[in-house]
């Protein structure tokens, strides 16, 4: 949730300069896919998720230390 109305891509430029490794991505569109977007800021990849996984996917990327 971004309270200074910017735009998605400022806001993954932002997460990055703090340091962020990931960004969760749920907006409209992937509320109605059902699905969970994961972005790895330093890769540049993404993939996407189903929200019944959402949960256990996040478990394993943070258990894996990335």
């Amino acid at each position: 949730m971004d309270l200074l109305n910017r735009s998605l891509k400022a806001q993954l430029k932002a997460a990055d300069r703090q340091g962020a490794r990931y960004a969760f991505i749920l907006g409209e569109e992937e509320l109605e896919k059902k699905v969970l977007l994961i972005r790895d800021l330093t890769l540049g990849e993404q993939i996407q998720v189903p929200l019944i996984n959402a949960v256990e996917k996040i478990n394993k990327i943070y258990q894996r230390g990335d």
